[in-house]
């Protein structure tokens, strides 16, 4: 159950942190738009506004919060993902198990009106379902 929990916190980190590549993208273009020159009401001439050093300052800036908001989310779609996997795993495991052992109980004269292969496949496909829900489905609903 931690597992889980933590999976989808980092599911929940990988979501939350596509708004911030947008917002971050707009402050960038926002900074880079500016005009290179400004009216002078006083002066009656164009004044240069163009700051080079406060534009590097800016885009550096910029650049590292993008770069380590990547890496979290690399991070977090990476533990997200593994933690889901390992937990659906143990979870189709846990159902195959048990079935099997309900199968097991049940009377000569069921398992003999059954098929083998009816038998199997309801053990090898109908828990991979559950897998599918559980591992992939719930990530992107988590992230969404």
């Amino acid at each position: 159950r931690p597992l889980v929990i933590v999976s989808l916190c980092a599911a929940g980190a990988v979501g939350a942190a596509m708004p911030m590549f947008g917002r971050i993208t707009a402050e960038a273009a926002n900074d880079f738009s500016r005009s290179p020159a400004s009216y002078h009401q006083v002066l009656g001439a164009w004044v240069p506004s163009y700051d080079p050093v406060a534009i590097v300052g800016t885009a550096g800036r910029l650049y590292c919060i993008l770069l380590g908001l990547g890496v979290l989310v690399y991070v977090s779609v990476v533990l997200s993902l593994w933690g889901l996997n390992k937990a659906s795993e143990q979870l189709v495991c846990h159902l195959r198990i048990t079935g099997l052992a309900a199968m097991l109980r049940q009377d000569m004269s069921w398992i003999d009106k059954q098929s083998t292969g009816a038998l199997s496949g309801q053990l090898a496909s109908d828990v991979l379902f559950i897998k599918d829900l559980t591992c992939n489905r719930l990530a992107s609903t988590v992230q969404s």
